[in-house]
């Protein structure tokens, strides 16, 4: 059977929504897994505002792909990717280094929670609430 790249999408989302159902989002014994690509079930459009979706320089878009996220102003390269739990993650990216004056990259750690619902990713860099956007329809990436 050759599975595509929805169907994938949807089986890693499936999987992460029943594994989150456990108590705090973990499951005992689990090991965080280290990985340079975003899962399935993080992968595509994402936007602070839901009507702006779609739209390429809403400033609270954010495109998931597997190896870099791409933001209203820049883009960052994923350099590694920690899966805290199954709807936790922590990256260290590489930003694009740009502006007038040549730079070079700038490399940062990020860190996102996945709603239980899927439909929601918040950004908890400072260890505090921060920024949520919301899952935009499949077809607009």
């Amino acid at each position: 059977m050759v599975l595509n790249n929805e169907t994938m999408a949807l089986l890693g989302a499936t999987w992460i929504g029943l594994l989150s159902c456990m108590p705090g989002g973990q499951i005992p014994g689990l090991t965080p897994r280290v990985s340079a690509s975003m899962p399935a079930g993080v992968l595509g459009e994402w936007n602070s505002v839901p009507g702006k979706c779609g739209i390429p320089f809403s400033e609270g878009r954010l495109v998931v792909q597997p190896h870099q996220l791409i933001f209203y102003a820049n883009k960052a390269e994923i350099l590694e990717l920690v899966e805290e739990t199954p709807r936790r993650l922590r990256l260290s990216l590489r930003f694009e280094a740009g502006g007038e004056e040549p730079s070079p990259p700038a490399t940062r750690q990020h860190r996102y929670q996945l709603s239980r619902d899927l439909q929601q990713l918040q950004d908890i860099s400072e260890g505090e609430p921060g920024l949520i956007r919301w899952r935009c329809p499949s077809g607009r990436r």
